[in-house]
C-alpha cells in the first residue's frame, strides 16, 4: 500500500498547524514518553478524549480497519470536527491527506516506528523524534508508508521562523 500523492497548495503555516495537532494527538498523547517539538511556538495541547482515539489507532495497528475509514472516523470526533468546521473543502482535504500519513505509521506493514533521540539536545534543549526501522531494508527499497509534506515558504514565513528559532528542516 502507498499513500495518495498530494497536489496540496498548503502554505507553511497551515501545514505547521496540521502537523502540530496530529503529532500531538497521534504521537505525544497516544504513546510517546516525550513531547515532540512543535513548529508553532505557542501551540497548546489538544484537549481531546484519547479514549476515543486509541481504539481507532488500535484497529489500524491490528490491520482491522483501512486507513481511509480510520481517518473518516478520526475527523468525525468532536475535537477534529470542530477544528475543521470552518475550513474550505481544499483545506479539509489537505488535513485528511496529512492524517493519512500519520495513521499509516501504525499499519503492520509500515516497517518503522517513532523513537526518541537526544542527538540534537545540545542545540534544541529537548529530545527529538526519530524514525526507527522495524524490518530489514536493503539498498533501493522504497519505504512507501513513510512520507511527508512540503510547503512553500514565503519570505515572511522564513523571517518568522528564524525569529522564533524554529528549525524547519
Amino acid at each position: 500500500m502507498s499513500l495518495p500523492s498530494s497536489d496540496s497548495t498548503m502554505d507553511a503555516l497551515t501545514l505547521s498547524k496540521y502537523d502540530d495537532l496530529l503529532s500531538d494527538v497521534l504521537l505525544d498523547q497516544l504513546h510517546l514518553w516525550f513531547t515532540t517539538r512543535k513548529m508553532l511556538p505557542h501551540y497548546r495541547r489538544a484537549r481531546i478524549n484519547m479514549q476515543t482515539i486509541q481504539p481507532i489507532v488500535r484497529r489500524v495497528a491490528q490491520g482491522e480497519q483501512p486507513i481511509h475509514a480510520a481517518v473518516k472516523e478520526l475527523v468525525e470526533q468532536e475535537y477534529f470536527a470542530s477544528f475543521l468546521r470552518h475550513k474550505t473543502a481544499e483545506r479539509k482535504r489537505d488535513f485528511v491527506l496529512h492524517a493519512n500519513r500519520y495513521l499509516s505509521m501504525y499499519l503492520p506493514s509500515a516497517g518503522y516506528e517513532i523513537g526518541q533521540t537526544d542527538r540534537y539536545k545540545v542545540v534544541t534543549g529537548q529530545s527529538e523524534a526519530k524514525i526507527v526501522a522495524t524490518k530489514r531494508y536493503t539498498l533501493g527499497m522504497v519505504i512507501s508508508l513513510c512520507s511527508g509534506s512540503v510547503a512553500r515558504l514565503s519570505e515572511s514565513e522564513i523571517q518568522r521562523m528564524e525569529m522564533e528559532k524554529v528549525d524547519f528542516s
